[in-house]
Parts: structure tokens; sequence; C-alpha cells
């Protein structure tokens, strides 16, 4: 059976001007597909997990879009967004298996689900990362907007029955636990106080280009330090930004 690649195709179609794209994304479908012949040698320790990738892509679209007259109907993504959820999720190393992008910058145009991205992200790594007790952090420069992105990860959990038997939702705290694994996503933002306990498997940052400088980042990095494959995620609207 032929599984589909629905990242490289996608780097194909973008490679060979089938898909309109600008020089980095360019380079970045370029990349994937000079690294998928080098991993075809023995001395290349990253290889290209295609059932891994796919079954991310798949996650995002068993969401539901939570808003205005699609409320209700099933994500369906698009090429660009294959490429970045397979991306992340298909790399990995060969000797471990662990994921090869532990950190990862995007950079999206108004109305491009910047939200869906944030939010599906959060959920899949809380509660089906296979790592227990992950600790996912919505994170912006204020608490308040690092709620915003929380409270769309609130609204997919809320709109899926399935996904709803699996969290329970804390809006007291800005806390979201997953009842199986022990997995929690929460919102912080750079104005709240010193964290205990802080150990995360995945930082969301949102809105990176009102950052001023690269603390949130940093925090992050230093708390994942002991992490194998923890995943930082900065998925912003295009602007000036510090990585």
């Amino acid at each position: 059976m032929v599984i589909e690649d629905r990242v490289t195709q996608y780097a194909l179609d973008v490679v060979e001007g089938r898909e309109i794209a600008g020089r980095n994304v360019i380079l970045a479908c370029q990349r994937h597909l000079d690294d998928l012949e080098k991993s075809k040698l023995v001395p290349y320790i990253y290889e290209f997990n295609i059932e891994g990738s796919l079954s991310a892509i798949e996650f995002f679209e068993s969401l539901r879009f939570t808003d205005g007259e699609i409320a209700g109907q099933e994500v369906e993504l698009f090429g660009f967004q294959d490429f970045i959820v397979g991306s992340l999720f298909g790399w990995v190393s060969k000797e471990t298996g662990y994921r090869r992008f532990r950190k990862s910058y995007v950079q999206l145009a108004r109305k491009n689900a910047k939200s869906l991205l944030n939010s599906g992200l959060s959920i899949k790594l809380a509660g089906f990362d296979n790592y227990p007790n992950a600790q996912v952090y919505c994170t912006a420069t204020k608490m308040k907007q690092a709620r915003i992105v929380w409270e769309q990860s609130k609204k997919f959990i809320q709109i899926e029955p399935d996904l709803n038997e699996f969290f329970k939702i804390k809006d007291h705290d800005a806390t979201i636990e997953c009842l199986v694994n022990g997995g929690k996503i929460m919102a912080l933002g750079r104005d709240t106080g010193t964290i205990d306990g802080f150990d995360p498997h995945g930082g969301i940052i949102d809105e990176y280009h009102s950052h001023k400088t690269n603390q949130m980042v940093k925090l992050l990095e230093d708390g994942s330090v002991n992490q194998a494959e923890s995943l930082i995620s900065i998925i912003t609207k295009i602007g000036r930004a510090h990585v």
C-alpha cells in the first residue's frame, strides 16, 4: 500500500512552479527534497517518516472549525499547512526517532489560519505526542494575548465530543488538562510571575512580531533544555522578529 506523502508533494509543486511561493518557501521546499536524497545515505542522521507526518496532518483534519458559517465542519489543510505540520512531525532522528526540528518559525499573512496551527499544535503536543505529563504553554507578551490562543484551543476541544472526553477545561486559571496522560495546556504571558516546575514539552509563541525581545523564546528554551524532543513553535504575522 502506497501512503500519500503530502509534504513532499507540496515541496515538488513549489519547486517545479505549480504552486506560487516566495523565495524562503521555495528554499525550504528545496531543502526538504535535498534532505530526502541525503537520508538515503547511511551517514545522514535524519529520515522522513511519511506515516508520522500524515498522522499529524490527519489529527489536524479531525478538528472542527469553531466560528462563523463553517462552524462544525472538519478542517481541511491547504498544501502549505501540510508542509508545516508534516515537516515538524515527519522528520526524525534515524537512531532515536525523536523530532529533528525542535524550534520552528513561520510567518503568515492575515487570514491564513494562524490560530488553527497554534491551537492544533497545543492540543497535539499536550495529549497526542506520546509524552506523559506534557506541559504546553501558549505564550505572548501579555497574558491577555496568550489567552487568545488558549481560548481557541478550548473551543476546538469543546466542539469535538471525542476531545471533550479527553480534556478538562479550567477557565479560572487558563489551564486545560488531559485526563489520559496528565498533559496540560496553559496560557503564559511575559507579565506572568515566576513559574514553578517549568518544564515545557511545547511552547506556542503568538504575535512574535510584537515582541521587543526574544525573552519568551529564551524562557522556553531554557526550560526545555533537558527534554529530548520539545517543540517551540513561533507562528506570527509578518513583521519584525527576534529569533
